[in-house]
């Protein structure tokens, strides 16, 4: 992700080694920072999507909590109030029982946030869902399978064009 002239990202520990590192690059990416570890078990998989709002950082992120690289995950809002020197929990976007992963976000202006979200297992498996929060991530409305309108989509991501839709 990028906040002014940073570029960071975070992703998961090699299998075996524990904890997700955070990488910062403050020259478009030609040289990368290890700033250490962001949590000290494997539960944290990586970040997944990313927005600013204002010089606020919020991050979806795949939580294993078994910390053992195995289903069932869940999604989860972090946010960072410090460019990215520290991560705190908004809310769970979704639990074990959606068992999903690789949730895209996007803010929709004022206080909405629209989370598109992959399922890895469950039922329907693998299917896409829709999920909006109405307080920047402290709750979230119902969990809407949208697998008819998008189909199965793997890893999803939001952008907006030059006139700012999504």
């Amino acid at each position: 992700c990028h906040v002014g002239s940073n570029t960071m990202t975070a992703g998961g520990a090699p299998y075996g080694r524990a904890g997700t590192r955070q990488y910062r690059s403050t020259d478009g990416g030609k040289n990368w920072t290890d700033e250490g570890t962001i949590n000290t078990d494997n539960s944290l998989l990586g970040a997944s999507d990313w927005f600013a709002n204002g010089t606020d950082l919020y991050i979806s992120a795949t939580v294993d909590p078994g910390a053992d690289y195995s289903t069932p995950l869940y999604s989860a809002l972090y946010k960072s109030t410090d460019n990215g020197g520290t991560l705190s929990l908004v809310s769970d976007i979704t639990s074990t029982t959606n068992d999903t992963s690789e949730t895209a976000i996007a803010h929709l202006g004022g206080t909405t946030i629209l989370a598109i979200i992959r399922a890895t297992a469950g039922t329907p498996a693998r299917n896409t869902y829709q999920r909006i929060s109405t307080d920047m991530g402290a709750t979230w409305g119902t969990l809407t399978n949208k697998g008819d309108e998008l189909g199965r989509v793997g890893s999803p991501r939001l952008y907006r064009d030059t006139a700012g839709a999504l």
